[in-house]
């Protein structure tokens, strides 16, 4: 019988609709995503700052601390205040919607999210290659020697994958929340499209990380484009994997290991961009992992116990209709 998937209207505010299908109140609340996260970074900064110094110069307790503040504002504040994604809700069901209450089956969240990240740092690689053939033209064993030095990986690695945890809660607002709500109104092609718009868009607030110079407006400019490409990646994994956790390790590890692989002596600002965007978390990555994804759902898709729906049949109506519980 064939699978109708209808998602439970009572749960979805729909007073002041709008002719984009959602309520004013969602709106506003798209549109005002950057205050949130800035909201959320002014609260970590002064309350590390009362803490004092201990705190704000260890990178492991500053992260931990960023992470509690975290919980607070993504996982609390947004369901019991905001009402979001689906209105007035638990916290169980809040955590059951946004896809953070299951993990199965590891082994296929596992056979996704690997293969995805490896195509990242190919994708880095292959970005300097060219960057090195076409613009440098270097000697090929000296580049590749540079590309490869563990001394330089390790530096550029750093203490990234610790200050990277904020990923995590970009991953619960856009994709569990924010694509969540996208989905009670539109189809799942439009949904991830504009989430991933949503994602992009977000990234003006690092518009506030310095001076506003040049290189940080090209910078920032490209990371909106390869942010909104990357997040199609992000949006379509979220729906095939039906957790949100390949999601979080994916961009987790992707903002930790930025640039590992890409070594760029001597670019300007709008190469930079134009690399990024092409190769590292850009189109090249997320075109592989895309179609890695396709062919691993093809092969192996999630039973309707593995969502976490139930289907039921729906009397006077043909077929099975399946909601979320």
């Amino acid at each position: 019988m064939k699978r109708l998937v209808t998602y439970t209207k009572s749960e979805i505010e729909t007073t002041n609709k709008s002719p984009s299908g959602l309520s004013r109140h969602q709106i506003v609340f798209v549109v005002s995503l950057p205050l949130l996260f800035l909201m959320a970074g002014l609260l970590g900064i002064s309350v590390t700052n009362i803490l004092g110094p201990f705190v704000s110069t260890n990178p492991l307790l500053s992260s931990l601390l960023g992470f509690v503040l975290g919980i607070l504002v993504f996982v609390i504040f947004i369901p019991k205040v905001l009402r979001m994604p689906k209105g007035k809700t638990t916290l169980r069901d809040h955590l059951h919607t946004i896809g953070v209450d299951r993990i199965r089956p590891v082994s296929r969240t596992l056979l996704i999210f690997v293969p995805c990240l490896v195509s990242i740092a190919v994708a880095q690689i292959v970005g300097s290659l060219v960057y090195n053939q076409f613009i440098l033209r270097w000697e090929f064993d000296y580049f590749t020697n540079q590309l490869f030095d563990s001394t330089r990986i390790t530096n550029a690695i750093g203490s990234s994958p610790i200050t990277a945890v904020g990923s995590i809660f970009e991953e619960i607002v856009l994709r569990g929340v924010v694509l969540t709500m996208l989905l009670q109104v539109y189809s799942k092609r439009k949904a991830i499209t504009g989430s991933a718009v949503t994602f992009g868009y977000v990234h003006i607030l690092n518009l506030l990380n310095g001076p506003l110079t040049y290189e940080l407006v090209t910078f920032v400019v490209g990371q909106i484009i390869w942010a909104t490409i990357i997040g199609i990646l992000y949006g379509y994994m979220f729906l095939i994997t039906g957790n949100l956790y390949a999601n979080m390790f994916l961009h987790w590890f992707a903002n930790g290991m930025s640039n590992c692989f890409m070594y760029l002596p001597y670019v300007t600002p709008e190469i930079h961009a134009l690399l990024n965007i092409i190769f590292n978390i850009g189109l090249m990555s997320t075109v592989i992992s895309l179609c890695w994804i396709f062919l691993v759902n093809k092969y192996w898709p999630l039973t309707t116990q593995e969502k976490g729906i139930r289907a039921f049949p729906v009397i006077g109506q043909p077929g099975i209709r399946i909601r979320e519980l």
